[in-house]
Formats: structure tokens, C-alpha cells, sequence
């Protein structure tokens, strides 16, 4: 199985970003592959089966931050960030970082 993982953070407050829902997302049928969301330390693990994964798959990891924001009392921040990527082989792991402010954010990708 192929493993996603991330780790957010908020950039404004050094705080780990818990319960933020995610979605990877096959771009081709738009098929929604997996889904979850953020633990209490920022982290999400998601597993995407091997038959779902073909060569050069190119997928979006969504973040949806809208509901994040409001605890915060943060209004008009970033709704979504959609990372984009390809998944090249059904057994790789793919981690995908971000440290997310209301207006903006950084990643990266390591595997």
C-alpha cells in the first residue's frame, strides 16, 4: 500500500493544526481515494490501495481550513489548499508538510 502522511502546523502560533479534514483526490476521475483528518499532534496517515494506484497517478491532497480558521476567529484565512502530485509506485510513501498561515503556506514533499 501506498502511504501519504502529513504533519501541519500553524505558522501564527506554533501550535500543531488538529482535526483538519483531508481528502486525496484522483485528478483523472476526480474519485475521491481516501479521506481524514489531522490528529492532535497535526498529523494524518492515510493508506491508499494498491489497485487504485496506476503509473505517473497524478492526485491532490486537499486540506479543507475553513472550520480551523473559525475556531480560531480567524475570517477570510484560506479555505483549501490542494497539493498536487504524482504517485509513481503502489508500495511508496509520500510525505507532504505544511505549516499554514490565515493568508498563507508553505510545503514540501519527501518520500
Amino acid at each position: 500500500m501506498a502511504s501519504i502522511t502529513s504533519h501541519i502546523l500553524n505558522g501564527t502560533d506554533g501550535t500543531h493544526a488538529r482535526k483538519i479534514p483531508a481528502r486525496l483526490v484522483e485528478l483523472k476521475s476526480q474519485k475521491i481515494l481516501v479521506s481524514g483528518d489531522t490528529d492532535d499532534g497535526g498529523r494524518l496517515s492515510l493508506k491508499i490501495k494498491p489497485e487504485y494506484i496506476y503509473p505517473s497517478m497524478a492526485c491532490e491532497l486537499v486540506f479543507s481550513l475553513t472550520e480551523y480558521w473559525k475556531l480560531k476567529n480567524i475570517t477570510g484565512g484560506i479555505a483549501e489548499i490542494a497539493l498536487r502530485f504524482s504517485i509513481s509506485e503502489a508500495e511508496s510513501s509520500y510525505h507532504l508538510p505544511v505549516i499554514i498561515n490565515p493568508h498563507s503556506y508553505s510545503t514540501w514533499i519527501s518520500r
